[in-house]
């Protein structure tokens, strides 16, 4: 009971929670993508950036131009701010937005149009469009090193592997199709040891024949 009652013991058991990330190591996949993620952070919060700075130049002129008709949207430059987030979303901006903004004179209702269509191109799509070519070149580029990093820890793993002398003259028994087939890499073989042409072997006869061949590992 004395335990049970610590403070922050209840926080404490929550970083439980973060026993999942054992999984990262199981699963290849999700492990790649979240490499992916890390590795993608900084240039996305650069393109980020860049998305914030435009809807920040847009904010202060919404404020200058605005702020007289619609001061609940305008009125300021957090609240500015926070419109143009919302124009982001493509939350009513064309009917609650733009159309608050509208008078009598075509020509102002013209750039009012202008002002919000252009800020819809330039930073909801071209920018935002930016950020997920971003990630999505970041994850290509991490699992394909990834990939290549398995391939080279695999190339290097096989060239520790200590081969027999014969085991390059045995690889041509291990493709076969037939029965059939597996005859005739054995009869080809026998060929090649016989150097004698005595139609057998015995120790002697095998070793000369290996002698003969151009082994990795000589036959003494």
């Amino acid at each position: 009971e004395l335990v049970e009652s610590l403070p922050g013991l209840n926080v404490l058991r929550l970083f439980r929670v973060f026993r999942i990330v054992r999984l990262f190591k199981w699963l290849t996949s999700l492990r790649r993508v979240v490499m992916a993620i890390s590795s993608a952070m900084v240039p996305v919060l650069n393109t980020f950036l860049i998305l914030f700075l435009a809807t920040c130049i847009y904010a202060v002129l919404g404020t200058v131009l605005f702020k007289d008709r619609d001061s609940e949207l305008f009125g300021r430059f957090s609240a500015s701010l926070f419109t143009m987030f919302q124009i982001l979303t493509g939350d009513a901006w064309g009917s609650y937005v733009t159309r608050s903004l509208w008078n009598d004179d075509n020509a102002w209702n013209g750039f009012v149009s202008f002002f919000f269509i252009s800020y819809i191109l330039l930073v909801g799509i071209i920018l935002v469009n930016i950020v997920v070519a971003v990630l999505l070149d970041e994850f290509i580029s991490t699992v394909f090193w990834d990939k290549q990093r398995k391939r080279q820890e695999e190339q290097n793993a096989a060239e520790k592997v200590v081969e027999g002398v014969i085991d390059p003259l045995l690889k041509v028994l291990v493709h076969f199709n037939s029965p059939d087939e597996l005859a005739l890499h054995i009869s080809e073989l026998f060929v090649m040891l016989d150097v004698s042409e005595a139609g057998a072997l015995d120790f002697l006869r095998l070793r000369d024949g290996l002698q003969k061949l151009r082994l990795v590992s000589p036959i003494d």
